[in-house]
């Protein structure tokens, strides 16, 4: 598997993105719209392509991890290139 192309898995569970595994370090940022049980203050307001506004949760980062290994162990498990 070549590291020139940056490779990332995103982890989803119970339908929460729990991490995201990078084979290079990339610039991530999540938009998570499921804003039931959030506190307003917390939310960021991210233009629709209808011209409408919605809120949403906004992640820069936080679940990254950079792990080359184990991105190319899963990877090629998977039979995924």
């Amino acid at each position: 598997m070549s590291t020139k192309i940056p490779k990332a898995i995103i982890i989803i569970v119970g339908g929460i993105i729990t991490s995201v595994l990078c084979n290079t370090h990339i610039d991530i940022t999540v938009v998570d719209y499921d804003t039931d049980s959030g506190d307003e203050e917390d939310f960021k307001e991210i233009p629709q392509s209808d011209g409408s506004i919605e809120p949403a949760y906004v992640y820069k980062g936080e679940v990254l991890e950079v792990n080359p290994l184990k991105v190319t162990e899963i990877l090629e498990s998977l039979k995924i290139q």
